[in-house]
């Protein structure tokens, strides 16, 4: 009784501070942005990461929002080298510079890094498989971090708006 008593209270409390999600679906402007295109294969499948994200209803065809990224690639170093001096581990990093543009002006701009690491095997289709699973899984983790970033922008944005106007 007491445990139900405290949860009772905690919801009246964080009712009660205006608490909502993040992802409440009237907090963002969802189905308004368009990712322009990112150049290269790993560009495209950013895109489409995003796009699940931050559009899942697919491109809007009027859209308030535009978001830029330029994504880079970039080998950081060979590790764990075996007797004969090869390298038996490899550091990627991926960087993406995005932008959120409305009305022609950047209004958000920030970066978002992912960096992972994986085998460098004796078999060259095995060290492939593995260097593009280690790709794919830092796409989801950028496509994560700037979807976050501008759903919170966003929402800041709109509570700024608002706050505004009660003035």
């Amino acid at each position: 009784m007491n445990k139900i008593f405290k949860i009772i209270a905690f919801i009246c409390v964080l009712s009660g501070c205006g608490f909502k999600p993040l992802y409440y679906k009237d907090n963002i402007a969802h189905n308004d942005i368009f990712i322009k295109p990112i150049p290269d294969f790993l560009g495209q499948q950013l895109r489409f990461e995003l796009r699940d994200k931050l559009s899942p209803a697919g491109f809007p065809k009027n859209p308030t929002y535009y978001l830029e990224v330029k994504l880079e690639k970039k080998l950081l170093e060979k590790q764990a080298f075996r007797s004969d001096a090869t390298a038996t581990r490899n550091t990627m990093q991926l960087t993406a510079k995005f932008s959120l543009i409305k009305d022609g002006e950047i209004i958000f701009k920030d970066i978002a890094y992912s960096r992972s690491s994986y085998d460098i095997l004796k078999n060259p289709y095995a060290t492939l498989s593995s260097q593009k699973d280690s790709e794919k899984n830092m796409i989801i983790l950028l496509a994560e971090k700037i979807a976050l970033r501008v759903d919170v922008f966003l929402k800041n944005d709109a509570r700024n708006i608002e706050h505004e106007k009660e003035k």
